[in-house]
């Protein structure tokens, strides 16, 4: 048996599960300022990948992944209320994921901060 790769196909397919994801009551209703910080990171996501060419790429690179990661953090940290009561302020959540969004990706490959970083498009956030 042959597993599939993991892909995306469209910049649609990409935004629509984060959308959907902020779709849920939960966010409506009790976390109304994650939605709307994670909607306007969808935008700004879609605006970037759509103006990516060859003299911008790194620039818009760096960009998409901040944003990303930000998105996962915001996704995460209300996961970790939803489930726990609410740990943090909505406002704390947006600025940690403001903050972190750096280290983000490292993080989420089992580096320490400390570690250095590797010469990857993964890590590389503007």
């Amino acid at each position: 048996m042959v597993s599939q790769t993991f892909q995306i196909k469209t910049i649609h397919e990409y935004l629509n599960y984060f959308i959907d994801k902020v779709n849920d009551p939960v966010f409506s209703m009790s976390l109304p300022k994650i939605k709307e910080e994670i909607l306007q990171n969808c935008g700004e996501l879609e605006q970037q990948i759509s103006s990516i060419n060859k003299d911008n790429f790194f620039q818009c690179w760096g960009n998409i992944n901040r944003l990303e990661a930000q998105i996962w953090i915001l996704l995460e940290l209300s996961e970790v209320s939803a489930k726990k009561g609410r740990v943090f302020t909505e406002e704390e959540v947006v600025l940690t994921a403001q903050e972190d969004c750096q280290s983000y990706f490292k993080e989420k490959c089992g580096m320490r901060l400390l570690d250095e970083t590797p010469h990857s498009l993964h890590f590389s956030i503007h």
